[in-house]
This record gives C-alpha cells, sequence and structure tokens, in this order.
C-alpha cells in the first residue's frame, strides 16, 4: 500500500543511490588528472572506471541475494559504509593500486546497494504504484549519471581531483 512513509523511506534510498550513480560518472574528468599525478600511461587510468563496474557486474548478484538472508536495510546500510570508505581510501591514496583497489570496493558497496533499493520498490508499493517508483528511480540514476561528469569537472578545477572522493564519501555517510 502506498503511503508517505513509503515516498519517505523511499527518497532516502533514493538520495543513496543518486550519490553512487554520481560517483561512477566524476571518475571521467578525473582520468587525466590521475595519469599526471600518478605519471601512468591512459590506458591504465582507464582502470579506475573498469574495476567499478567490474565490481558492481560481478557482485550486484551476490549481494542481492545476501540481502535477502540478512535484511535490506542492513545490506544497503553496509553498502554505505564500504563505499563511503572506499572514496575516503581514494582520495588518499598514496598510490596508484591503492586508488583501483578502493574504485573496487567502491563498485562492491554499490553492488550492495543497487539491487536492494530495486527490491525496495516491490516491498514499499502495490503493483499498480510500482510504475511511477521505477520511473522515479530511473530519473534519480539518470541525473546523478549526467550530473556526475560536469560536477567533477567543476570539483577538480576548483579544489583538485581528491576531492570528488572526498566529497563523495561525506554525502555517502550524510546518506
Amino acid at each position: 500500500m502506498e503511503s508517505r512513509s513509503a515516498w519517505k523511506i523511499y527518497a532516502c534510498l533514493l538520495a543513496g543511490t543518486f550519490v553512487t550513480i554520481e560517483a561512477a560518472t566524476f571518475q571521467v574528468p578525473v582520468v587525466p588528472s590521475i595519469t599526471r599525478h600518478f605519471g601512468i600511461p591512459v590506458s591504465f587510468a582507464a582502470l579506475v572506471l573498469l574495476l567499478y563496474f567490474i565490481a558492481l557486474t560481478v557482485f550486484a548478484p551476490i549481494m542481492g541475494r545476501l540481502a535477502d538472508q540478512v535484511g535490506r536495510r542492513r545490506m544497503v546500510l553496509c553498502g554505505l559504509a564500504v563505499f563511503a570508505a572506499a572514496e575516503f581510501l581514494a582520495a588518499a591514496a598514496p598510490r596508484f593500486a591503492i586508488l583501483l583497489a578502493a574504485r573496487f570496493l567502491q563498485g562492491l558497496g554499490v553492488a550492495a546497494i543497487l539491487p536492494v533499493v530495486y527490491s525496495y520498490v516491490s516491498h514499499l508499493f502495490p503493483e499498480a504504484k510500482r510504475g511511477r517508483a521505477f520511473g522515479v528511480l530511473i530519473f534519480t540514476m539518470s541525473l546523478g549519471a549526467t550530473t556526475g561528469g560536469l560536477l567533477g569537472g567543476l570539483l577538480i578545477d576548483s579544489l583538485g581531483w581528491r576531492s570528488v572522493y572526498w566529497i563523495s564519501g561525506t554525502l555517502a555517510v550524510v546518506g
């Protein structure tokens, strides 16, 4: 049964989803700065993007199943905690290998969040209202994906490449 409290809960989930999707696209403008900072070829810097999506793709089904066993709320909170910690690790990374490990962990954290957000739609909303809830979710994810590159570029120009990780980590903690 759809209610105001269902939408309040869902709004919190959407905020966490927005942050994690936006953080994924923050990476695009970071690549040139990372290549300069760590003195690596662009082909290696592309691993910053790739490892995140590998972790997300491989572990999302596993985390969805695990959420069925340990509980949705616990899984989302664990995912946000892993994501936030990995963002801070990326921000402080002294070596490129540590940055790559942090990006993999970020993808792992998001893999714990996204399947649960999808399952919450079925839990919070009656079947006749799920289309709107999914539409809002897709809008939120698309908005995060489209604004991440622009905001990431602005942050990098103003505060340096590490700022995208500090800010994403902080937003995840708030989430």
